[in-house]
């Protein structure tokens, strides 16, 4: 294997290389050992930092719906399932858009979506690709129920989202157009 020669300094001898390579092929298994229990960590750190992101934007977007339900007021957005407000709407599209145009003291008027889904999908979902800035994306008619109506749907789920826009942007995309902006109050 390894012996010293008079000087004290380290000499290999045919044997003293095998081992050598040997000790470097258990490193390297030690290191593979080592560098996939770091992945693994890894792995599930980012995998459980996904799930907290997430966890913390679906609780930001069901204060932000909460605030829209208390606080009702003109260019507001409610996403809701249209036929159970309307049983003469389409069955199968069913999820669209509210507007609301005013609040009136017991009253609010809506204008009503004219581009739906199947599926409750997400307010971004909606207004993504600037959609609301077509002219068929509201229907011409207006639809104006009581708010304890409006309250008794939040309640019982017809209601699924709410939005306010931030200047005239939702999510990043035009819902509003620019002469709509409402001044924040404060």
């Amino acid at each position: 294997m390894v012996y010293r020669d008079l000087q004290g300094t380290a000499a290999f001898n045919g044997n003293g290389i095998r081992s050598l390579i040997r000790f470097w092929q258990a490193f390297g298994g030690l290191a593979t050992l080592i560098g996939n229990s770091v992945k693994a960590h890894v792995t599930t750190s980012l995998l459980v930092l996904g799930c907290v992101v997430y966890g913390v934007m679906e609780y930001r977007a069901e204060q932000e719906s909460q605030l829209v339900y208390e606080t009702m007021q003109r260019n507001d957005f409610l996403f809701v399932d249209y036929y159970q407000i309307n049983p003469a709407s389409d069955p199968i599209y069913r999820y669209i858009p509210l507007k609301v145009l005013r609040v009136n003291g017991d009253t609010v008027d809506f204008k009503v979506g004219n581009i739906a889904h199947t599926t409750p999908v997400s307010p971004r979902k909606h207004v993504q690709y600037d959609a609301a800035m077509r002219r068929n994306f509201f229907k011409t008619d207006a639809l104006t129920l009581p708010i304890s109506m409006v309250n008794q749907y939040i309640e019982q789920g017809v209601v699924y989202a709410g939005r306010r826009p931030k200047t005239m942007y939702i999510d990043g995309w035009i819902a509003i157009h620019k002469f709509e902006i409402v001044p924040i109050e404060e």
